[in-house]
């Protein structure tokens, strides 16, 4: 036997463990693309948007079919942590209305929301907020846009009225948080009064 023959039968195995590691790498590769074109495709039923960069950015930003719905308080979310973190009363407000709209604890939706509650969303999700609302507002004639409009931004304003004023006593709403409900009435295109 030479020398050569087992660094021959070690250069065949390394060669082997190289080819299995890239055939896995392939085979997880294509799963999560299957995945990928699975959660896509619910998505785009869920929210009715067609957009696929936009569905591909929402999907980028955690938001899947099942927690799709945590989007229409996430103004809300926006509004409580304008000037400063979510108050008590502004949690319980955000979690009371998350419940009232079918998002129960544990599901998709309120963990989505709950973990925006402890931790500022990222400032891309209200552009992507802005984007899927106008281009769900688009589809829908003036009455419809302006009652969806409402069912997502009175509750926003709601929001801003808890966290302002002396100790909580609602003052009114501070200047960053209306500008910020303006800035959000922008998605819908509608005409609608600010405080």
């Amino acid at each position: 036997m030479s020398w050569k023959e087992p660094l021959k039968e070690r250069e065949r195995s390394l060669e082997e463990e190289f080819i299995h590691r890239r055939e896995e790498e392939l085979r997880k590769q294509s799963r999560e693309e299957r995945d990928r074109d699975q959660d896509l495709a619910a998505l785009t039923r869920t929210a009715g948007l067609e957009d696929a960069d936009l569905l591909g950015d929402l999907l980028d930003h955690g938001i899947r079919s099942a927690s799709f719905v945590s989007m229409n308080l996430l103004p809300m979310v926006l509004v409580a942590w304008v000037e400063q973190p979510p108050n008590l009363e502004q949690k319980r407000a955000i979690r009371q209305v998350a419940e009232d709209r079918g998002m129960g604890e544990g599901q998709p939706g309120r963990l989505l929301v709950d973990h925006w509650l402890r931790a500022r969303p990222a400032p891309r999700l209200q552009e992507l907020w802005s984007r899927s609302t106008a281009a769900r507002a688009a589809t829908l004639g003036a009455e419809q846009r302006a009652a969806l409009c409402a069912s997502m931004l009175e509750p926003a304003r709601q929001i801003a009225g808890a966290g302002s004023g002396f100790l909580g006593l609602g003052l009114g709403i501070s200047r960053k948080a209306a500008s910020l409900l303006k800035e959000l009435t922008g998605a819908f295109a509608v005409e609608e009064t600010l405080p």
